[in-house]
């Protein structure tokens, strides 16, 4: 019987270290705002024109967390592994595509590091079916506040 309780007690104290060591990593890194002026994709989310607040979650080393609020209301959004970067700057990369623009690129100055995403089967499919000719495509920089 003292074994069980033993155990069990065990347990409990794993768990409780668990979920509070997932608290302390899930602290916000980084913070930023941005206006789109298009319809843009991120991954497989479509974000309205408007302005846009965002905040990371995560240890960096593994999976991010970025929660993005804006006129269409919150979503989340994983991102895998920062690379490391020298710029200061904080800013949006959009890559356009046949009138379709997705976002490629967070740079987190504040916090030296750059996300990278890859665009969406979704926002490749629009691209092609409304391409009536090809178009040049693009990068556009949007700055973070």
């Amino acid at each position: 019987m003292f074994r069980i309780q033993y155990a069990v007690s065990a347990i409990l104290l794993a768990g409780a270290l668990g979920l509070t060591t997932s608290q302390a990593n899930a602290q916000e890194a980084y913070k930023g705002t941005f206006t789109l002026p298009y319809e843009t994709y991120w991954g497989n989310t479509i974000l309205e024109p408007g302005t846009y607040t965002m905040s990371l979650t995560g240890n960096c080393l593994r999976t991010n967390v970025l929660t993005v609020d804006g006129p269409g209301g919150i979503t989340t959004i994983l991102s895998g592994p920062a690379e490391i970067t020298d710029t200061q700057r904080s800013r949006v990369l959009l890559s356009y595509v046949n009138g379709v623009y997705a976002i490629k690129q967070l740079e987190a100055g504040s916090i030296g590091k750059s996300f990278q995403f890859a665009i969406s089967k979704a926002a490749r499919t629009k691209a092609h079916a409304e391409a009536t000719e090809e178009l040049p495509a693009g990068i556009v920089a949007l700055s973070v506040y």
